[in-house]
């Protein structure tokens, strides 16, 4: 399946401490694009991680990928998200970058509670990602790759979930088989600004943040982009999610629908995203002269009855949200 989301290119430093498993990139691969946007393409709105510089793919110098499955035996990677109110979490876009099929194994797609512990800048038992609430699998051949953010891969999950505290979503890569390798675009060294907010589990089943001190001290976030439902309440109600509130009327929609969005920062170049379930951009709006709230009408007349994603797309990325309508 296809998405959106926003990301950045990564440079990666590495470095090894006492106790810490040496990473080792190979080749780096450039050219991955994203949209400059915080942002996923899905049901209601969709979450980023952070404003990313640029994106890139680093090979592992032992084979497979740094972020991905690799020769040190790397399990999972886990994006961490923060909770202000409670939302439904539909899916995610995964922004895989490169992979090899050989035995055709899964990947299972997962969302975790923050309850675990983890080897952090701050403490060697700082928290972590814990208990898997949700863990859906595909077979690596199944999944998209793709070098821009328009082709990622997205997944919605069977039934959505609640999250009620901070979380995060991510993938384990355990089941892989022999010449199975995947790997995920990640954003510039330094875009994380120190924040922890990236994971990895080791071949031993501990974590560690990718920025953690002791070790390599790779800041970056993973190209990885919740798909959360905020629909339940009107956009006076929302709280601001990636400096974005909005909402699309009537919906369903028949001929017309009106996408209304506030923002928690004044901005002056404002763009809006519109996709089928494919991935496809069918409508795209550039809102000039935009202060903190707006409206936008778009004439849906020409699009076949089903659901459709919208993104209001902030700053080139800064700031960025996306969710659903419906045209009847």
């Amino acid at each position: 399946m296809k998405k959106i989301f926003i990301l950045a290119a990564l440079g990666l430093g590495i470095s090894a401490g006492a106790n810490a498993q040496q990473k080792v990139v190979g080749e780096e691969i450039t050219g991955f694009v994203g949209h400059e946007m915080n942002e996923t393409r899905v049901p209601t709105d969709t979450l980023a991680p952070g404003t990313a510089t640029g994106w890139v793919l680093n090979t592992s110098i032992n084979g497979g990928y740094v972020t991905g499955n690799n020769g040190y035996g790397d399990l999972s990677k886990a994006q961490y998200f923060l909770v202000q109110d409670a939302y439904n979490i539909e899916g995610a876009i995964f922004w895989f970058g490169g992979k090899d099929v050989g035995g055709n194994g899964t990947v299972d797609l997962n969302i975790y509670a923050m309850d675990g512990t983890a080897n952090t800048t701050n403490s060697p038992t700082d928290f972590g990602p814990g208990t898997i609430l949700v863990s859906e699998s595909e077979n690596i051949a199944n999944i998209d790759t793709s070098s821009s953010l328009d082709n990622a891969h997205i997944h919605m999950f069977s039934a959505p979930y609640t999250v009620q505290a901070d979380y995060a979503v991510g993938f384990y890569v355990g089941d892989l088989m022999a010449g199975d390798t995947i790997g995920m675009v990640n954003s510039n060294d330094g875009d994380d600004m120190g924040f922890n907010s990236s994971y990895e589990e080791w071949s031993d089943g501990s974590w560690y943040s990718m920025y953690s001190g002791d070790s390599w001290g790779l800041d970056i976030f993973f190209g990885i982009f919740p798909i959360v439902d905020l629909s339940v309440v009107g956009i006076e109600e929302q709280s601001f999610i990636n400096g974005v509130k909005m909402e699309a009327y009537p919906n369903p929609a028949s001929d017309r629908v009106t996408i209304a969005y506030e923002l928690q920062n004044s901005a002056t170049d404002v763009e809006i995203f519109v996709y089928n379930t494919n991935g496809q951009v069918v409508n795209r709006q550039t809102v000039v002269n935009n202060g903190l709230s707006n409206e936008v009408e778009l004439d849906v007349t020409n699009l076949t009855s089903g659901v459709y994603y919208y993104t209001v797309m902030v700053g080139g990325a800064s700031e960025s949200l996306t969710s659903k309508f419906i045209v009847e």
